[in-house]
């Protein structure tokens, strides 16, 4: 793997813990509500750096990593930054789930080596 993919990828968990941290344990109900609403925004600003960072990775890590899809995440980047109004708080709350629950632990075992994530 290279330094710069290397760095990307712990920047990305970085937005991952930080939406673990946001989101705990709180249902797709409680995360709609207006009281969450610093909560959405703020889980939306983290999809969006993992979609920018995603599309910053080497075109040979990402085909060697095909365990996620990184162009979906800079498709979801996109959706983001370009028709927010446009996403639905349930989308943003399976993207939430997913970072989390998926692609957390997958970033885990790419930067332990883990040659079944490769």
């Amino acid at each position: 793997m290279k330094k710069s993919d290397k760095e990307l990828l712990l920047k990305i968990q970085k937005y991952c813990l930080d939406i673990q941290q946001l989101i705990g344990d709180i249902d797709v109900d409680a995360f709609k509500k207006q009281a969450s609403y610093e909560k959405q925004y703020a889980c939306s600003f983290c999809l969006f750096q993992i979609g920018e960072l995603a599309n910053k990775l080497s075109p040979d890590f990402k085909l060697a990593s095909s365990g996620f899809n990184w162009k979906g995440a800079y498709g979801l980047r996109n959706i983001i930054g370009h028709d927010y109004d446009g996403i639905s708080v349930s989308s943003v709350w399976r993207a939430c789930q997913s970072a989390t629950k998926n692609l957390l632990p997958y970033i885990a075992g790419l930067l332990c080596g883990d040659s079944k994530t490769l």
